[in-house]
């Protein structure tokens, strides 16, 4: 059955057990990304698969995707597959950590004003995981980790003419995350006149 369109999908050798040996040399992490041509008994035409295969201390792993894109495998892989998981990724949070998929109310205008509010939730929490170091544990937490450990926080909240101050406890045990976050999110802000 031949491919209508460009598509990219994946189904879950020799390849697997290069890497294995790489691992076992010493290396922490082996990955390798092989392209080549196959045919399965039902297709019409031969496609183009990408195998992707990794060794760890935790085990091994291999990925095979089938696709009639032109371009090489590795970038493929990476930057249309992958790319295509993260987005997967960012709407599973949206509907799990946001809560956006509960709209019963039987009025349109009610739901559609609840999920622009989880929208908003949404794009704030991204904000803050986008705003912390590269580096850190904070870049990669779920959206239930950010919220319980930066939203849900008790301090004292004091309005001046030009600022705010937030005044956090003196055991709070990320302060110094919190601040930095804090301050580049603060930087973001558009200034006014």
């Amino acid at each position: 059955m031949p491919l209508a369109s460009d598509s990219l999908y994946g189904p879950k050798g020799s390849l697997r057990s290069m890497c294995v040996a790489r691992r076992a040399a010493g290396r922490s992490k082996v990955r390798r990304i092989h392209q080549f041509t196959y045919q399965s008994g039902w297709w019409a035409c031969e496609e183009k698969v990408i195998a992707r295969v990794e060794a760890t201390e935790i085990g091994s792993d291999a990925r095979f995707i089938v696709t009639n894109l032109a371009g090489r495998g590795k970038v493929l892989y990476e930057q249309i597959y992958c790319a295509r998981g993260r987005m997967e990724n960012l709407i599973k949070d949206m509907k799990l950590y946001t809560r956006s998929d509960k709209t019963a109310c039987a009025r349109w205008q009610a739901n559609q004003f609840r999920l622009f509010l989880h929208m908003g939730a949404y794009w704030l929490l991204h904000s803050v995981r986008m705003a912390a170091p590269k580096r850190s544990r904070w870049r990669g937490a779920t959206f239930a980790t950010i919220r319980s450990m930066f939203a849900k926080l008790a301090c004292r909240v004091e309005e001046f003419r030009s600022r705010i101050r937030l005044s956090f406890s003196a055991h709070l045990p990320h302060a110094r995350d919190i601040a930095l976050v804090t301050a580049r999110l603060c930087a973001q802000t558009p200034r006014g006149p």
